[in-house]
């Protein structure tokens, strides 16, 4: 599977990680190479060993100049956006997939202060449609 955005894009494909994380002049709020993402990042594989797609983007840099962001603790992985295909997901309703996928980074989210979390959270059956 191709990224979907160049700019700050970390894809799992065929049970190897690669990212655009190294790009050399990518400010910090759209790299993937952060604490708060790595710990992410260990966490999802995991708890998700079947994982068939997993990517994670740093929406960060779009909410920049938000003004809540000016006094945030954590402005450089404020807003992640993850893609989780697993069959652990199997016969779980939308809701019960994003309560365990939050519940699995309540740490990131209270004390690493990640601001915005979007998910999209599938079965191998739905990924592939």
């Amino acid at each position: 599977m191709l990224c979907k955005s160049l700019k700050s894009t970390l894809l799992l494909s065929k049970g190897k990680l690669f990212s655009t994380m190294s790009i050399p002049n990518l400010p910090a709020n759209q790299r993937l190479d952060g604490p708060i993402i790595a710990k992410i990042n260990a966490k999802i594989k995991e708890n998700f060993p079947d994982l068939t797609h997993y990517q994670i983007f740093n929406d960060s840099y779009k909410h920049a100049s938000h003004e809540p962001m000016s006094t945030a603790k954590n402005t450089t992985e404020s807003h992640l956006r993850l893609e989780v295909v697993s069959d652990k997901f199997q016969g779980m309703p939308l809701v019960k997939r994003h309560k365990l996928i939050y519940s699995l980074l309540k740490d990131e989210i209270e004390v690493d202060e990640v601001h915005a979390l979007q998910l999209t959270t599938k079965i191998s059956k739905e990924f592939n449609k």
